[in-house]
């Protein structure tokens, strides 16, 4: 629904009519272990996140291309299905299509950082979800060249992650955001 320039939505929602066939394809490579009535749930959320992930490998092509953001919401569309959904299944069963989609993901992920180069400033923000309750933490972890291995701080606000972004990029701080050390 969203993509900047305009011009590219048209490109895109015709590529994405095309590609539900090998998206599918890859969903039923992924999920055949699972039982078809959880798989079915995981559909959803599969087709978004690997069609997400599909377009900025396909924008990371494109010479004129700098900068990529990619959001994959998939995992928590599936944590969050409608209440019921999931909670016929056994617990068992619950766990092994999370860490399915989850294996999935990291793989995905592994992929995009990957595909980006060496060279590229790699940065996964994992935020707590919508559901989060207060304190409830997410995490990001960035790659790149000028960044030092092994860093850990402690926690951030989530209103420091554009400039954490912005300063990766390259960008100056900006005045209007508070400042990231």
């Amino acid at each position: 629904r969203d993509a900047w320039p305009e011009a590219l939505h048209s490109r895109l929602s015709e590529r994405f009519a095309a590609s539900r066939e090998s998206v599918r394809a890859g969903f039923d490579a992924v999920f055949s272990a699972q039982p078809d009535e959880l798989a079915k749930l995981a559909w959803e959320s599969y087709l978004i996140d690997a069609f997400h992930a599909d377009t900025v490998r396909e924008l990371w092509d494109d010479a004129a291309i700098d900068c990529a953001f990619v959001y994959l919401p998939g995992l928590e569309i599936l944590r969050h299905r409608p209440a019921g959904a999931l909670a016929h299944a056994p617990l068992l069963q619950r766990a092994a299509l999370f860490e399915t989609y989850t294996r999935w993901l990291d793989e995905t992920i592994a992929t995009l950082s990957a595909v980006a180069g060496a060279e590229a400033t790699v940065l996964l923000v994992a935020d707590p979800g919508r559901e989060a309750s207060p304190g409830t933490e997410g995490f990001a972890v960035a790659r790149g060249p000028g960044l030092a291995a092994g860093c850990v701080e402690g926690p951030r606000e989530s209103f420091s992650v554009a400039p954490l972004v912005l300063a990766l990029a390259g960008f100056p701080a900006s005045l209007e955001l508070p400042a990231f050390e």
